[in-house]
């Protein structure tokens, strides 16, 4: 199992962008500290909850 990713042979970061790649070449921040993902992530949540709760 990997723990970070430059040094993991699974690493999106090695499948996007090369052997070589190291999450600061690529400017890969951290997901809490991207505004737009983590705000889509909450809404995906927040879809899901009312989905399960309509079908009750």
């Amino acid at each position: 199992m990997c723990k970070l990713a430059d040094d993991c042979e699974l690493s999106g970061v090695k499948m996007l962008f090369g052997p070589e790649a190291t999450v600061d070449s690529v400017g890969i921040n951290n997901f809490e500290d991207q505004e737009i993902p983590l705000e889509a992530a909450k809404q995906l949540g927040r879809n899901i909850a009312e989905s399960l709760n309509s079908k009750k």
